[in-house]
């Protein structure tokens, strides 16, 4: 028998991976079908983890993380795989389907409003708004900046307008996100201060992906009962997550929580406002 060679270290192989480099034991001679497909399994673990993985993850809330902490990790994905991966799922889902317009508006001391409403154009108004958005001597280098990007919004016409901000608004996002997590992991640290900030940050990640992909699930939908729905589906999950992972009583794990929900969503509304605040000066 012909003894196989690794072809990265060439090291003798003893099965499907090297010993030596961790290299799969694979020929590379191959259509470019099988290429991107093995691409695509290395990227997003498509083998059998994925469905293992969702199905836990919609069904049994704080499953995921009970494992990965206890360290049976190679059965499922990662949480940091995962939030990538509904991250993505929810953004392109809501690119096709999120079709925004925005109403700008002003009243007499230029202060600017913007709204999310379904408007027709009217070159009249918008070129009013764009006279009383002005910059003024006494605004600092924010307002400034902000009034002149709005006054340049305003001229333009209503799909351009929708186009630029949502635009803006999607390329922010991420980053927001991205700084939420560690502070709701920190907030989790508050309420439950035995358990190390890394396990906190485990069921942070788990949270935001659930919300991501239930978001992602409802935004077809275009509001109504499936998003209602969805928000309640987060905050069950939410609760009986918080009572499987920290192991406490129900009585302890609601009146968290309550806290909990306050505390976040008063950080959420922040986080709205600073998307916003990012994204108009990004236009």
């Amino acid at each position: 028998m012909v003894a196989r060679i690794c072809l990265n270290c060439s090291e003798e192989l003893a099965g499907k991976f090297c010993h030596v480099c961790g290299q799969r034991d694979s020929d590379l001679r191959v259509s470019f079908w099988r290429l991107v497909g093995d691409a695509l399994k290395e990227t997003f673990e498509i083998d059998g983890r994925i469905p293992r993985t969702l199905r836990y993850f919609f069904t049994h809330p704080g499953f995921l993380v009970r494992e990965y902490l206890a360290g049976r990790r190679i059965r499922y994905s990662s949480p940091v795989r995962l939030y990538i991966f509904t991250a993505l799922v929810c953004f392109l889902t809501l690119g096709l389907v999120w079709e925004a317009e925005f109403e700008f508006s002003a009243d007499d001391e230029g202060n600017a409003t913007i709204g999310v409403t379904t408007v027709t154009d009217a070159p009249s108004e918008a070129s009013a708004a764009e006279n009383a958005l002005e910059p003024k001597g006494s605004d600092n280098w924010f307002e400034q900046r902000v009034r002149g990007n709005i006054s340049r919004l305003a001229g333009l016409s209503r799909e351009e307008r929708a186009r630029r901000l949502t635009s803006a608004i999607f390329d922010a996002t991420p980053t927001v996100l991205t700084v939420m997590l560690p502070i709701f992991a920190l907030i989790l640290k508050l309420f439950y201060w035995r358990r190390r900030y890394i396990e906190h940050l485990i069921y942070a990640l788990n949270i935001h992906a659930l919300a991501l992909a239930l978001v992602a699930i409802a935004a077809p939908f275009g509001g109504g009962w499936p998003v209602f729905l969805a928000f309640l589906g987060i905050q069950v999950h939410v609760v009986i997550s918080l009572r499987r992972v920290y192991e406490q009583s129900w009585l302890k794990t609601i009146m968290k929580y309550v806290f909990l929900a306050f505390v976040y969503l008063f950080l959420a509304g922040i986080t709205a406002s600073a998307t916003l605040a990012v994204a108009l000066l990004r236009v």
